[in-house]
């Protein structure tokens, strides 16, 4: 019934869960019951401020925004507590960005907050910043598709 996971980065669920750090869609529903918070780089409150999504989850611009799986204490926490002290979840700051803006400064404190936690469970730092660095640029790639295709980026 349990068996030894070599690298429970790679090893596939086959219950169709998501392991940590997979991205699926906001409302997918691999994202559902697989024992993570998702967290995107578009944020949900940018969204609200900008685009106006009154409520997490309605709607294509929230339900289809890329978001990646994550233990919600202590990784999805210190990601969320790097956007408090960078001020990235407040009401003014959010209405000022763009969507690129929103994106990118999401991804800066997104790959520092998993690096940071991969060190914290005894990954090598190069290692760690790697890793980090590819998963958060799989999702930023993503996040900036997805809010070009709702016409949030217009790129020419």
């Amino acid at each position: 019934m349990y068996g030894y996971v070599g690298d429970p980065n790679t090893w596939i669920d086959p219950f169709g869960l998501l392991n940590e750090f997979e991205i699926a869609e906001y409302a997918s529903k691999l994202h559902v019951k697989d024992g993570f918070t998702v967290h995107e780089l578009l944020q949900n409150a940018w969204l609200k401020y900008n685009a106006g999504v009154t409520r997490r989850g309605t709607g294509p611009l929230s339900r289809q925004n890329p978001a990646i799986a994550l233990k919600e204490n202590p990784l999805h926490q210190s990601t969320t507590n790097l956007q408090k002290k960078y001020g990235v979840h407040l009401e003014e700051t959010l209405r000022k960005q763009s969507a690129l803006q929103n994106i990118n400064r999401n991804a800066a404190l997104t790959r520092r907050g998993i690096m940071n936690e991969l060190i914290t469970r005894g990954w090598d730092s190069k290692k760690a910043k790697a890793f980090a660095t590819e998963k958060v640029m799989e999702l930023r790639k993503q996040a900036i598709e997805h809010a070009e295709r709702h016409g949030l980026i217009c790129r020419k």
